[in-house]
């Protein structure tokens, strides 16, 4: 007779409680048979009697703690297995050898496992999440459009001054917004000496009159909003011509129907010049 095959299974707190109810059990049923052995030993028994009451020897099986593990509704035991310890089982971790003692995620994923932005650094070591797609990120995780190398407040991808120095203001383009003290110069030191009555450029027989030359339109002082207006003439004569061309007329060099208004070695030819030229060079 052929044996069936049993797997033992270490003892557990479970297995023994199962072993002693099976034990127990087995141990009433005996009890049941003897007694009822007990009641008929003295009535003859009739063979059919005898065949129905006959005592089974308690199987071995009662005795252990037997496992069959075939699928019939007993209990398996599973082996969960966690190679890098991470706290996360093999099967569901997506990062194997993970370091010990990182933090992970519940794909049993650490910081230095992972790169969310795909720009080739780790989380562990990216400074700059959230890198654009199409940029190329520095060691640290960040690319031009999320750096301010001189903290200006424009970033590298739009700083065309990429050296400002600290403190000054700049326009859009990271440049130093020389327009606030360029026009202060201008109203506080130049409009005087072009308003001026006797060397000035406004009189109505030069560029105070309708059709000006050159476009140049200028105002006096006693005209309302002269300064502001001044300033726009100047600088847009500037941008359109040069600033040469400008010193050139009030100095007489290029000819002028003016004539000379500020020698080249006049105080006044300084001032003037020094601010034109900071306004053709301004960004």
């Amino acid at each position: 007779m052929v044996t069936p095959s049993r797997t033992l299974i270490p003892m557990t707190p479970q297995l023994f409680r199962q072993g002693l109810v099976s034990i127990f059990v087995a141990a009433l049923s005996l009890l049941s048979v003897i007694s009822v052995a007990g009641v008929h030993a003295s009535e003859p028994k009739s063979e059919s009697v005898v065949s129905t009451q006959s005592t089974t020897p308690i199987a071995p099986e009662i005795m252990f703690f037997i496992l069959k593990g075939n699928g019939d509704g007993g209990e398996d035991t599973v082996q969960i297995t966690d190679t890098d310890a991470d706290g996360v089982a093999d099967a569901d971790d997506l990062c194997a050898n993970t370091p010990a003692g990182a933090a992970v995620n519940a794909q049993g994923c650490a910081d230095s496992q992972i790169d969310d932005d795909g720009d080739s650094v780790t989380n562990d070591l990216d400074q700059c999440p959230s890198t654009p797609t199409d940029e190329t990120a520095d060691a640290v995780g960040c690319s031009p459009s999320q750096l301010d190398s001189d903290d200006d407040g424009v970033s590298d991808d739009l700083d065309q001054c990429p050296n400002s120095s600290s403190g000054v203001v700049v326009d859009d383009s990271g440049c130093e917004d020389t327009s606030g003290s360029l026009q202060d110069d201008y109203t506080q030191n130049v409009n005087p000496l072009i308003a001026d009555f006797q060397r000035g450029c406004t009189s109505s027989g030069c560029h105070g009159r309708v059709g000006a030359p050159g476009g140049l339109s200028l105002y006096g002082a006693s005209v309302t909003g002269s300064p502001q207006q001044n300033y726009d003439s100047m600088v847009s004569y500037i941008d359109r011509s040069s600033a040469s061309r400008l010193l050139g007329k009030l100095s007489g060099t290029l000819g002028h129907g003016g004539g000379v208004r500020y020698g080249t070695q006049t105080s006044g030819y300084q001032v003037i010049k020094t601010w034109a030229e900071a306004v053709e060079v301004r960004p």
